[in-house]
């Protein structure tokens, strides 16, 4: 038994850290309603509520912000080079595997209405007990050298684009994944795949298809009874009967799962890090509330990190200036833009 892939959704955070920031988010939001905030400006709330929250003892922890991993740049750039220089190799590649053994091995036909109703109740009653869910497969790998091989290639790259990408609570696109685990059994012969994660089974496996239906391909496509793909990333989860009853078909039972905070989705446990992190910063209502976006003096729901419906204040921008309101990537498009149009410019004139 070898662990091949794994993936965190709030890496470097602890148990007691992620209770101690949710208890952080909790006491900034009692300060938020503690008083009426009509009038006064955003500089002047923030200051307030990180006054008072501060200097109780309980919450002096906060005053220090935790360094939390970012994307590596150069590791993608190196990634993005690598798959540049392979490309070739890869769509013979993908050819080789259509031809050679995809064509020639049974698609997996089973929909959801063929697992037994003694499984598929089984697997239920284990389901949507809180917030979070968890769910545990074993699957058959198909046979031969090539399939291994192709599923170790996958998993390299998902190690590698977990280590320099998924590191902001997201996988493939998805922010919903408290972790995921992939094991190889029995001399590669089994997958071992288990996950907890927000929201309910076909929430979960509806985000998959959507926003990463090529990576289910390229993964579990290499396992018994998973729909025919194409060409290695084509097909295959897209077709989303038969991928449900794949999936429903080789769920077992999870004997054992731990969730510290059944009650926080891992975009909460990311956001209650921010809000510490941000705490000293000048500008962390900002940044987390997209308050450029709310009317002064009118109700909004204030739906960002901290949550706090019904909050009536009159924000006032205390940015330097107007260009970091774009955020980074704004700045850099409009600096382009306008670079395009004056050569567009000059060149007429010429």
């Amino acid at each position: 038994m070898s662990e091949i892939a794994f993936y965190q959704g709030a890496p470097y955070r602890t148990v007691k850290m992620i209770a101690d920031e949710k208890a952080l988010r909790n006491r900034l939001l009692r300060a938020l309603e503690s008083r009426n905030w009509n009038g006064a400006s955003a500089q002047q709330v923030h200051a307030a509520i990180r006054e008072q929250v501060l200097a109780e003892p309980e919450f002096s922890w906060a005053k220090e912000p935790i360094q939390t991993p970012g994307t590596n740049w150069l590791g993608l750039i190196l990634i993005g080079l690598v798959r540049i220089v392979l490309f070739p190799v890869l769509i013979v590649w993908a050819i080789y595997m259509q031809f050679a053994h995809e064509l020639h091995e049974p698609a997996g036909k089973i929909t959801p209405n063929d697992v037994s109703d003694e499984q598929s109740a089984q697997n239920l009653r284990q389901e949507d007990y809180s917030c979070q869910n968890q769910f545990s497969q074993v699957m058959e790998m198909k046979p031969g050298f090539a399939r291994l091989v192709t599923v170790k290639a996958f998993f390299l790259l998902t190690r590698a684009l977990v280590a320099v990408l998924f590191v902001h609570g997201k996988l493939l696109g998805i922010p919903t994944i408290h972790f995921a685990r992939w094991i190889m059994l029995d001399n590669n012969k089994r997958m071992l795949f288990f996950s907890n994660f927000d929201g309910s089974w076909r929430q979960y496996h509806g985000d998959f298809i959507d926003k990463s239906g090529w990576g289910l391909n390229g993964i579990f496509g290499n396992t018994r009874l998973f729909p025919r793909i194409w060409y290695l990333l084509l097909r295959g989860a897209y077709d989303e009967l038969h991928f449900l009853g794949w999936s429903r078909s080789t769920k077992i039972p999870t004997q054992v799962w731990f969730a510290a905070s059944v009650d926080q989705s891992i975009k909460n446990i990311n956001d209650n890090t921010l809000i510490r992190n941000d705490l000293n910063s000048e500008f962390w209502i900002f940044r987390h509330h997209k308050v450029q976006k709310l009317l002064d003096a009118k109700l909004r729901q204030f739906d960002a990190k901290l949550g706090l419906p019904d909050f009536r204040v009159t924000w006032e921008y205390a940015r330097p200036s107007r260009m970091p309101m774009l955020g980074g990537r704004g700045a850099t498009l409009a600096l382009l833009g306008g670079a395009a149009l004056l050569a567009i410019w000059f060149s007429r004139g010429r």
